[in-house]
């Protein structure tokens, strides 16, 4: 069964796509979803179905302990879950307090879930925070679409309500008409309305606000002009995106998946795209490889000539292995959703510029990955210095979720 939807842009090259596919993951029910650009991996989500995520979820929470020391405090926010919430010195907040609270991070190893005050709703092109009052855009945005954009924005916002609230285009803002931007600003700020004016009518542990699932993310991050297609054998998803996100509008094809022969997950190969995941050692095609470590204060990624056999100089075989090692680490941080500092121990190039070729080389790399991804410098010793912001789970921190109870 599926739904073809027409082309919005006739003339661009349309490769990018979505699966969402059941599959069992270490023994657990599982939602993957992965996207695909021009037809390989380019990210990949894992979800336990049997466990509710409380990310980006808003609550009526209460403070249990503020420790002024480390200016922060441990907030109650469900009967047995308690986050952790950085506090200003000169915050009036006191134990005994009822707040309303969003979960920032989720727990990762020994770490409580990260709390926040500062609210956000997001939506498909509008991110609404009650941080910074203001007109913010992606910086993934061209000045061209900003400069469109910020002429749209002032008809939208001539009211002055835009002052209460700091607001975000995101990266497929652009794809939007004025019509769709203020109907979900609208929406997004009634939603906001409605959690401060009530919020604190509520009971304890209210959940005042539910954000989207890992899928309904990843999906909102790529609807654009770019995504081709995108393939379920979830019935639920397929309703909802079938009829709550109205692909006949945004020129996507959806499809459920009902091969009752072969199953979705085995048809894309999914479980030796985890396996290779797991993998520390990623394989080149010249016959190089990387190896990938993660340790508490940073990535280590160490690149080698392996067996590459082909007929050329020993300096040949080191820049074609870097420049093609270059390529993969890229697609491999973003895979596996490395952040943090990130450091690549490049084979040693003694060529002169060799070192300027491979941060130019990297820098470009980086440039489509919709994390902020930064190349800091080349040292002496011919170590790449990076940095990621981090959005979402590692890979291996993903795994780990698997195996709590």
């Amino acid at each position: 069964m599926s739904v073809w939807c027409r082309w919005k842009n006739w003339g661009k090259r349309l490769s990018d796509s979505l699966v969402f596919a059941r599959m069992p993951v270490r023994n657990r029910p599982t939602l993957v979803s992965l996207y695909l650009k021009d037809q390989k991996p380019a990210e990949i989500r894992i979800t336990p179905t049997d466990r509710i995520s409380v990310l980006g979820n808003i609550y009526v929470g209460r403070i249990e302990n503020r420790k002024k020391n480390i200016g922060a405090a441990f907030v109650r926010f469900q009967e047995d879950r308690t986050g952790f919430l950085p506090l200003p010195e000169n915050s009036p907040a006191k134990e005994g307090d009822l707040i309303l609270v969003q979960v920032e991070k989720e727990a990762m190893k020994q770490k409580l879930p990260r709390l926040t005050q500062n609210l956000t709703l997001t939506g498909r092109w509008i991110v609404l925070g009650t941080d910074r009052p203001g007109i913010y855009y992606s910086k993934k945005l061209s000045p061209e679409d900003k400069d469109r954009i910020n002429k749209m924005a002032v008809k939208i916002f001539g009211n002055g309500d835009s002052r209460q609230f700091g607001i975000v285009f995101r990266t497929n803002a652009p794809e939007a008409s004025p019509a769709e931007l203020e109907e979900e600003y609208r929406s997004l700020l009634s939603e906001m309305d409605s959690v401060l004016r009530f919020g604190m009518t509520r009971t304890l542990y209210s959940c005042l606000y539910q954000a989207d699932a890992a899928w309904m993310a990843l999906f909102r991050q790529y609807a654009s002009s770019c995504l081709r297609q995108i393939t379920t054998d979830d019935p639920e998803i397929w309703r909802t995106l079938t009829d709550q996100q109205k692909p006949a509008d945004n020129g996507v094809s959806v499809r459920l998946y009902e091969d009752p022969m072969v199953e979705l997950y085995r048809l894309y190969n999914l479980t030796t795209l985890l396996h290779e995941l797991d993998s520390k050692t990623v394989h080149l095609k010249s016959g190089g490889f990387l190896v990938i470590e993660e340790t508490e204060a940073f990535v280590a990624i160490d690149v080698n000539t392996g067996r590459d056999t082909a007929k050329r100089s020993r300096q040949e075989t080191i820049r074609r292995t870097n420049l093609e090692a270059v390529r993969e680490i890229a697609r491999q941080i973003r895979l596996r959703q490395l952040s943090g500092t990130i450091l690549v121990d490049f084979i040693n190039d003694s060529r002169p510029g060799a070192g300027n070729e491979l941060t130019e080389a990297m820098q470009n790399a980086v440039r489509e990955d919709p994390v902020p991804a930064h190349v800091i410098d080349m040292t002496p010793l011919y170590i790449m210095e990076m940095t990621r912001k981090k959005r979402v789970r590692s890979w291996s921190e993903q795994q780990r979720l698997l195996t709590e109870g």
